[in-house]
């Protein structure tokens, strides 16, 4: 299966993740069939990675970019505050 996907734009951006410092990473891009919207956020701390993922899509033939961009920012402090402030406890390596 040959998936084609055209990149609409990638961003990085500084954030809080599970309370250490990272980065958010947000894609736009598309296919044939929806569109998508994924935020990835990534921090390192004491040797463990940290990693969360949101990821937006729809029907291209029923919605555009700029409803899944309203979609995205109505729940983008719920989001934010979420990966920002959990807190993972004894970890074992």
């Amino acid at each position: 299966m040959n998936e084609n996907k055209f990149v609409h734009y990638k961003d990085i951006n500084r954030a809080k993740i599970f309370t250490h410092d990272g980065y958010k990473s947000t894609l736009a891009y598309e296919d044939d069939y929806e569109i998508m919207l994924t935020d990835n956020y990534f921090a390192t701390y004491d040797g463990l990675i940290y990693w969360a993922q949101v990821k937006y899509s729809a029907d291209k033939d029923e919605s555009n970019f700029e409803e899944l961009e309203g979609r995205r920012y109505y729940f983008r402090k719920l989001v934010d505050k979420i990966i920002s402030t959990t807190n993972v406890y004894e970890i074992k390596k």
